[in-house]
């Protein structure tokens, strides 16, 4: 199994102005916990294998899963989030998919 990553992150949310649409990015920004998806989960949630990846962050940062994030430079599309709480730990999970150079 593949081991979860501590990284930073910053967000960029697509927002419209007039009658142009554009990635702008916002003040969320924080650590998480990063781990490449198997080829199984790849397959059910219909990403590319190598380019699926499952982030675990606080509940608090507002993500939503039109939401770009950049990690080391590298943009990730947010394909979903679900939030999680495991008695008093409560995280979001989110579903990755890096965005091809």
């Amino acid at each position: 199994m593949k081991s979860f990553f501590t990284v930073s992150f910053t967000t960029k949310r697509l927002t419209q102005t007039g009658d142009k649409s554009a990635y702008v990015a916002t003040s969320v920004s924080g650590a998480g916990m990063l781990r490449q998806l198997d080829e199984k989960t790849e397959t059910l949630n219909s990403i590319q294998f190598g380019e699926g990846y499952r982030m675990m962050i606080e509940t608090s940062k507002d993500v939503v899963a039109t939401d770009k994030l950049v990690i080391d430079s590298v943009e990730y599309e947010v394909r979903g989030v679900k939030s999680e709480s495991m008695g008093s730990l409560a995280l979001k999970e989110l579903l990755l998919v890096k965005k091809k150079a």
